[in-house]
Protein backbone atom coordinates (compact mmCIF):
# COMPACT_ATOMS: atom_id res chain seq x y z
CA UNK A 1 0.00 0.00 0.00
CA UNK A 2 1.05 3.49 -0.88
CA UNK A 3 -0.07 6.43 0.80
CA UNK A 4 -0.82 9.54 -1.79
CA UNK A 5 1.12 12.77 -0.49
CA UNK A 6 -0.82 15.61 0.94
CA UNK A 7 -0.33 18.43 -1.24
CA UNK A 8 -0.43 21.87 0.59
CA UNK A 9 -1.39 24.13 -1.95
CA UNK A 10 -3.52 27.18 -1.53
CA UNK A 11 -7.05 27.05 -2.86
CA UNK A 12 -8.34 29.20 -5.20
CA UNK A 13 -11.10 31.32 -4.97
CA UNK A 14 -13.06 32.94 -7.57
CA UNK A 15 -14.22 36.33 -8.08
CA UNK A 16 -17.56 34.86 -8.62
CA UNK A 17 -17.31 32.83 -4.99
CA UNK A 18 -16.46 35.97 -3.11
CA UNK A 19 -19.10 38.08 -4.60
CA UNK A 20 -21.77 34.62 -4.06
CA UNK A 21 -20.93 35.04 0.28
CA UNK A 22 -20.85 38.82 0.30
CA UNK A 23 -24.41 38.71 -1.21
CA UNK A 24 -25.20 35.81 0.83
CA UNK A 25 -23.64 38.26 3.78
CA UNK A 26 -25.50 41.17 3.12
CA UNK A 27 -28.60 39.04 2.64
CA UNK A 28 -28.77 38.03 6.08
CA UNK A 29 -27.44 41.21 7.40
CA UNK A 30 -31.13 42.26 5.68
CA UNK A 31 -32.69 39.43 7.36
CA UNK A 32 -31.59 39.95 10.94
CA UNK A 33 -31.93 43.66 10.97
CA UNK A 34 -35.91 43.24 9.66
CA UNK A 35 -36.14 40.77 12.55
CA UNK A 36 -34.93 43.20 15.32
CA UNK A 37 -36.96 45.56 13.58
CA UNK A 38 -39.82 43.31 14.11
CA UNK A 39 -39.21 42.57 17.56
CA UNK A 40 -38.78 46.17 18.33
CA UNK A 41 -42.27 46.94 16.82
CA UNK A 42 -43.85 44.11 18.62
CA UNK A 43 -42.39 45.30 21.83
CA UNK A 44 -43.73 49.07 21.52
CA UNK A 45 -46.72 47.46 20.45
CA UNK A 46 -47.23 45.37 24.25
CA UNK A 47 -45.84 48.16 25.98
CA UNK A 48 -48.82 50.13 24.57
CA UNK A 49 -51.10 47.33 25.11
CA UNK A 50 -50.36 47.50 28.98
CA UNK A 51 -50.55 50.91 28.53
CA UNK A 52 -54.10 51.19 27.07
CA UNK A 53 -55.41 48.21 29.92
CA UNK A 54 -54.15 50.73 32.59
CA UNK A 55 -56.26 53.61 31.08
CA UNK A 56 -58.99 51.46 30.64
CA UNK A 57 -59.05 50.21 34.44
CA UNK A 58 -57.96 53.97 35.46
CA UNK A 59 -61.24 55.57 33.68
CA UNK A 60 -63.40 52.93 34.39
CA UNK A 61 -62.40 53.61 38.70
CA UNK A 62 -63.41 57.17 37.94
CA UNK A 63 -66.57 56.56 35.92
CA UNK A 64 -67.54 54.63 39.56
CA UNK A 65 -66.58 57.97 41.74
CA UNK A 66 -68.55 59.98 39.40
CA UNK A 67 -71.56 57.82 39.94
CA UNK A 68 -71.08 57.98 43.23
CA UNK A 69 -70.70 61.50 43.62
CA UNK A 70 -73.95 61.99 41.17
CA UNK A 71 -75.44 60.13 43.53
CA UNK A 72 -74.45 62.05 46.80
CA UNK A 73 -75.19 65.28 44.85
CA UNK A 74 -78.78 63.86 43.51
CA UNK A 75 -79.45 62.75 47.18
CA UNK A 76 -78.41 66.10 48.58
CA UNK A 77 -80.35 68.02 46.27
CA UNK A 78 -83.56 66.21 47.50
CA UNK A 79 -86.24 68.82 48.96
CA UNK A 80 -86.41 66.69 51.93
CA UNK A 81 -82.80 67.56 52.59
CA UNK A 82 -82.96 70.68 51.52
CA UNK A 83 -85.92 71.49 53.93
CA UNK A 84 -83.72 70.16 56.88
CA UNK A 85 -80.72 72.15 56.07
CA UNK A 86 -82.40 75.37 55.84
CA UNK A 87 -84.52 74.58 59.21
CA UNK A 88 -80.57 73.62 60.62
CA UNK A 89 -79.39 77.28 59.62
CA UNK A 90 -82.57 79.11 61.10
CA UNK A 91 -84.71 79.92 57.56
CA UNK A 92 -88.29 79.30 58.17
CA UNK A 93 -90.64 77.93 55.53
CA UNK A 94 -92.69 80.28 53.66
CA UNK A 95 -96.25 80.86 54.13
CA UNK A 96 -97.35 81.03 50.60
CA UNK A 97 -95.86 81.97 47.41
CA UNK A 98 -96.83 85.66 46.13
CA UNK A 99 -95.68 87.09 43.11
CA UNK A 100 -95.31 90.59 41.74
CA UNK A 101 -97.31 92.05 38.54
CA UNK A 102 -94.79 94.23 36.77
CA UNK A 103 -97.34 96.08 35.30
CA UNK A 104 -98.89 97.82 38.11
CA UNK A 105 -96.70 96.45 41.35
CA UNK A 106 -99.63 94.47 42.99
CA UNK A 107 -98.55 91.46 44.70
CA UNK A 108 -100.74 88.21 44.16
CA UNK A 109 -100.72 84.53 45.19
CA UNK A 110 -102.23 82.90 48.36
CA UNK A 111 -102.04 83.89 51.51
CA UNK A 112 -100.98 87.44 50.61
CA UNK A 113 -101.79 90.57 52.13
CA UNK A 114 -101.11 93.49 50.33
CA UNK A 115 -101.90 95.98 53.30
CA UNK A 116 -100.23 93.99 57.17
CA UNK A 117 -102.16 95.57 59.94
CA UNK A 118 -98.98 94.30 62.18
CA UNK A 119 -95.72 93.87 61.33
CA UNK A 120 -94.15 90.44 60.24
CA UNK A 121 -92.03 88.74 63.16
CA UNK A 122 -90.19 86.87 60.28
CA UNK A 123 -88.71 89.92 58.72
CA UNK A 124 -86.04 91.37 61.15
CA UNK A 125 -85.96 95.50 60.80
CA UNK A 126 -82.47 97.47 61.33
CA UNK A 127 -82.52 99.13 64.09
CA UNK A 128 -81.65 103.21 64.30
CA UNK A 129 -79.41 104.40 66.56
CA UNK A 130 -79.93 108.10 68.20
Amino acid sequence: MSVAPISLSTPQVTPKQIAAVGFGLIISGIVLLGMLGGLFVNTLLSQGQYQIQELQNQSMALADEHEILAQNVSRMESPEVLKNKAIEIGMIPSPGSAFIDLRDGRLLGAGVDPILSEPDPNVVTPVSTP
